[in-house]
């Protein structure tokens, strides 16, 4: 109810978002824990790749999320903090531009 209230998600989205971080603890806790304090792997790298744990959450849980959702930051055309290529990897056709209220 936290998210619900201070985020503002209607409850279909909430399970959206709660089934994807259910997820990511399930299928990639043990990737996730060696990349931030084993191995020190950035969020990104100088030839634009994403560290395993997001790699892990993007190719395990994505598309349940997307299935659910029908969407992602980098479909809406929104930025994150993972560097992402512009061109080849943000949509550059959406109808709100989200970054405006960032």
């Amino acid at each position: 109810s936290c998210m619900e209230a201070k985020v503002g998600f209607t409850p279909p989205c909430l399970d959206c978002w709660l089934d994807n971080m259910v997820c990511g603890v399930q299928k990639c806790v043990f990737t996730c824990l060696k990349s931030q304090y084993i191995d020190w792997d950035p969020k990104n790298h100088a030839d634009g790749k994403i560290n395993r744990c997001y790699e892990c959450d993007e190719k395990l849980c994505g598309p349940a999320f997307l299935q659910c959702s029908g969407t992602n930051r980098r479909r809406q055309g929104i930025r994150s903090d993972l560097s992402r290529d512009d061109e080849k990897e943000l949509c550059q056709a959406v109808d709100v531009d989200w970054n405006s209220y960032a």
